[in-house]
């Protein structure tokens, strides 16, 4: 059981590369909840969205999950406590308003990170003020108090300060320094 990493394992490695090569930033090893002691894989804070990478033996994958030849009973225990735990962390992180994302070992590294990606966006919504054309930024904290995060252009990935618009002379120094 030592050798069993609880993180940083290859097939976590492999997803969180090609998230990251999606463009997409995150969180890893951390608590969506606090209070609850579960950690997710990859955590996307402020789109409260968790990302498990499940293991085909210990979580029961329906398609690679094999049984266990010796002390039977107990493992197959073992693999249903988990299965219950992963559904009481999915409905806890419901409750909390979080998007819990499951994703099996054997997947393609390449379409898991396809399907973060779409749940990380269609938890984005769309600012209420009407931005420049030329903001050449990534994610802006609007101003409302629900700090609302808005996809703009990846050029520089810096966020705007207070929330307030860039002026043109910081919109030109930043340009100059990217």
């Amino acid at each position: 059981m030592r050798g069993n990493r609880s993180r940083d394992t290859r097939p976590e490695l492999a997803l969180r590369r090609a998230v990251h090569r999606l463009g997409l930033r995150y969180r890893v090893a951390v608590r969506p909840l606090p209070e609850v002691r579960r950690t997710a894989d990859l955590v996307f804070t402020r789109a409260k969205i968790a990302v498990f990478l499940d293991g085909c033996f210990w979580h029961g994958c329906p398609t690679h999950h094999t049984v266990a030849k010796r002390n039977a009973s107990f493992w197959a225990e073992k693999v249903a406590r988990n299965k219950e735990r992963d559904e009481d962390t999915n409905r806890r992180l419901r409750e909390a308003g979080w998007v819990a994302v499951r994703v099996w070992e054997h997947e393609d590294p390449h379409t898991a990170a396809e399907r973060v990606r779409r749940a990380v966006e269609a938890r984005r919504v769309t600012c209420p003020r009407s931005l420049s054309s030329s903001l050449d930024c990534c994610l802006i904290r609007c101003g409302s108090r629900s700090s609302v995060n808005v996809r703009h252009t990846p050029d520089l990935r810096r966020e705007a300060k207070g929330g307030r618009p860039w002026t043109s002379a910081e919109q030109a120094r930043t340009a100059r320094n990217a």
